[in-house]
Order: structure tokens, then sequence, then C-alpha cells
């Protein structure tokens, strides 16, 4: 869920007929036509995949809910998101039991940097609101990562400057087809 939809630390609750957009709240997803704000005061709906609106009817039913309800409710009041903290422990859990060892930088967060990462074709202002990242700045410097491939993609369709405008694709000795 949090790659599908690129939100925050918690997944969504669940609640009536499957919903096209899930709603941001103290980083938490609902599937929820309205918008609210989420811990960084960021006011935006958040469309879902198709995959994440076909699991959730599924793990409501498992969760023997009706209406709305957390995917993972707290243990102390099923009307509240679990704590945080229990993801990274499930996450640390996991990496013990595959035996993968603690790596720095890999945890929940690093699958907001593969979400940003995987989605940088798409245009700043969608993947940003897509993320909700409220500044454009921060999915910049702290979730995208560079790689080769879209780098030679881009080099592959550098455009020349001329006095008369841009032409182009511009085409590299060795890349011409």
């Amino acid at each position: 869920m949090p790659v599908s939809a690129g939100a925050r630390d918690r997944a969504p609750p669940l609640g009536g007929p499957p919903a096209p957009v899930v709603r941001q709240r103290r980083g938490a997803s609902h599937r929820a036509p309205a918008a609210v704000s989420d811990k960084i005061g960021f006011e935006h709906s958040t469309p879902l995949t198709e995959t994440a609106i076909a699991v959730l009817p599924a793990q409501q039913r498992r969760a023997q809910t009706i209406g709305d309800a957390w995917v993972f409710p707290s243990d102390e009041n099923p009307s509240d998101p679990r704590p945080r903290i229990m993801f990274a422990k499930w996450w640390y859990q996991a990496e013990t039991l595959r035996k993968l060892g603690r790596v720095k930088g890999r945890g929940y967060h690093s699958l907001r940097r593969q979400f940003a990462t995987e989605m940088k074709d798409t245009p700043l202002k969608d993947l940003a609101y897509l993320g909700g990242w409220k500044d454009a700045g921060t999915l910049l410097t702290c979730y995208q990562q560079p790689d080769e491939g879209t780098q030679r993609r881009a080099l592959d369709a550098r455009r020349t400057l001329k006095a008369s405008g841009l032409k182009g694709p511009h085409l590299t000795p060795g890349t011409d087809t």
C-alpha cells in the first residue's frame, strides 16, 4: 500500500464502496472523497491504484468491519490507527526472518523513495501531490534518486537550440537509429 499510493507511514482505513481517492491525515491514508490535513498541514486527496482498491474490500472482510475502519487499527482503540512504531517493529522482524541484516536507510521511507523515483517522469506538481509532499523541494532533495536509465533517456531526447528555436531530438554518435 505505501508504494501504491506513495502514502506516508500508515495504511488506509476501509469503509463504504471502493473510492478512487484516498485522503491523508497525520500520515494516514483514508479512502474517502473529502480531503483533510495531514501531519504537515497539507490538505489533499490522493488517487489509489486499481490494485489497492481491489485489495481493500478483502481486508475489510478479514477484519470483520462495517463502515470506516483502519486496515491496521490500534490494539488499544480500533477507531485509531496502529502507532507507526509498530510498522518499524514489523519491518525489523521481516528483515530478521529473511536474514537480510539491518541497512541504514532501509525501512518504510525507502518505499517512499522508491515511489518517488519510479514516478519521476510524472510532472513534479502531480508527483508531489500524489505522495503527499507539500513542498516539491523535499521530494527532490530527500526522495527522488538519480538513475542512469532516466539520464540516458533525457540525453536521447535532448534537443538542439538554434536561432530559430529548439530542434530535436539531438542524436549523439552511437545512438542514431
